[in-house]
């Protein structure tokens, strides 16, 4: 039986090393030299899909994470990373290490500050070559999160265009980008990793607001607003504390029909403007939507802890046997004693342990500036439902047992638990003589042990320690 456990948790452990390689990394571009010209790439398995500057504007999100691989340029190329602001102010990031980690030929961009959505590259030949830069510029200007796969930029020229009794009309009539959003009741993009808060001119909510945010989200408002207007509108967080990290967040419901028209006089033209907050490490953080520096409305959203590891307690069978050795006569029916083994089997222990949530550890790997760690109130994937566990026995000296292994959880506060038992166990000092055949003529206080370190396997189930000590109180009040 526990030969099939330890098959199982082998596979287990397969799973993991697949899903942590197939999982970890996020986009990646691919810089190449073919002789005569440079390109940036996408790969699709084994294959280099070149990107054009306009899939360059509108399919590459500039965020933490993001990672340029230069593997494919000759060493005598001098390559250049700026970022590059909404007013077209450029930075060269290219060795600043707090905008940009190097790995070999690998560069991960930090996205240590949110504002910054447009990336400039530039690749330099040598002068001898007789061959000029390459530029490849306003990289992730015009990304936009996808929206139930349409298409981001459809429609937008009537958009900007037209001019619309009210603002509804405007919304209603048109689509693509942030419109698409608005309209639509999705308000969390996991692959994204954003979470939207949709208002109208006069500062209601269109839809629903989002709840079950936490320490990691990046907060966007999306604000309908009069194109005339535009400079008006700000929002204010009220020096809420910032945390330079993503989303993950549930989705809103659908937009409602309870809000005000914003009828005007005459036609007008309606425009998007986005503000761009958070993360937040506040409980819960006050947000003043202004117009013509005046408070229209005011929203709070509470934030959710994040933890790098919890606290359980586990019972587990280890197939690292413990003996203990008594005195007893020979088979022989000679009249003489021998050496025997008892309690030889199985072991069940109560375990204390931690399990690390190393999903946020591994994003810190990819570029993240922060490792923030798991809100438990969201639910767990597949992957981060199995996570290490390290832990002590809790009966007798808690140096003479050791535990590691993975857990998964199959609900919340429940995992089920498979690893490697490292322990101290008693042996017969004389390692040559044969228990139940070496005739043995002292008492049991004459025997001769030692105290040995062994490797054994166990599986078992860990609990939350709040459900293991009303379990546990339960057992010894009767209740």
């Amino acid at each position: 039986m526990m030969k099939n456990y330890l098959q199982n948790f082998r596979a287990l452990s397969l799973l993991v090393t697949l899903l942590f390689y197939s999982t970890t990394f996020g986009q990646t571009l691919f810089l190449r030299d073919d002789g005569t010209t440079v390109v940036i790439s996408k790969k699709v398995g084994a294959n280099f899909t070149d990107l054009d500057s306009n899939q360059l504007k509108k399919e590459v999100e500039v965020k933490r994470g993001l990672i340029i691989d230069a593997s494919g340029l000759p060493n005598n190329h001098v390559l250049k990373i700026s970022t590059v602001t909404a007013a077209g102010v450029e930075s060269d990031i290219t060795n600043v290490a707090t905008q940009i980690t190097k790995t070999g030929s690998r560069y991960t961009y930090l996205g240590t500050d949110a504002a910054i959505k447009i990336l400039k590259i530039e690749v330099t030949p040598p002068v001898a070559g007789g061959r000029a830069a390459t530029v490849f510029a306003d990289i992730g200007k015009e990304f936009v999160a996808p929206v139930d796969d349409k298409d981001p930029d459809k429609d937008q020229e009537k958009s900007e265009s037209a001019k619309y009794d009210n603002w509804r009309q405007f919304v209603s009539q048109n689509s693509g980008g942030a419109l698409d959003i608005i309209k639509g009741g999705k308000r969390y993009f996991p692959n994204s990793d954003k979470a939207y808060i949709c208002v109208d001119p006069y500062g209601n909510i269109i839809g629903r607001k989002p709840v079950n945010l936490d320490q990691d989200d990046e907060v966007i408002f999306l604000v309908v607003v009069p194109e005339v207007k535009y400079d008006d509108y700000s929002i204010d967080d009220n020096d809420a504390e910032y945390a330079p990290t993503d989303l993950a967040f549930r989705p809103a419901d659908a937009i409602t029909n309870n809000v005000q028209s914003g009828n005007v006089d005459e036609p007008i033209k309606y425009t998007i403007r986005e503000f761009i907050k958070g993360p937040y490490t506040s409980s819960n953080v006050v947000f003043n939507v202004k117009k013509d520096g005046a408070t229209v409305s005011t929203f709070t959203i509470h934030i959710n802890p994040l933890y790098h590891v919890a606290i359980g307690v586990s019972y587990v069978s280890s197939n690292l046997e413990n003996p203990t050795f008594d005195v007893v006569p020979l088979a022989d029916s000679s009249g003489l004693n021998t050496i025997q083994r008892f309690n030889n089997t199985n072991r069940t222990l109560i375990t204390f342990n931690v399990i690390w949530y190393w999903w946020s550890t591994m994003k810190y790997l990819q570029g993240d500036p922060l490792t923030r760690g798991r809100d438990v109130l969201k639910e767990p994937n597949l992957i981060t439902r199995i996570n290490p566990t390290f832990g002590v026995s809790l009966k007798g000296n808690l140096q003479e047992n050791f535990f590691a292994g993975l857990t998964f959880e199959f609900a919340r506060g429940g995992s089920i638990c498979a690893g490697w038992h490292y322990g101290k166990v008693t042996q017969l000092s004389d390692r040559n003589f044969e228990l139940g055949s070496t005739a043995f003529a002292g008492t049991q206080a004459d025997i001769r042990t030692e105290e040995v370190w062994k490797w054994g396997q166990f599986i078992g189930i860990t609990l939350d320690t709040r459900i293991f000590n009303r379990l546990f109180n339960r057992s010894v009040t009767g209740n």
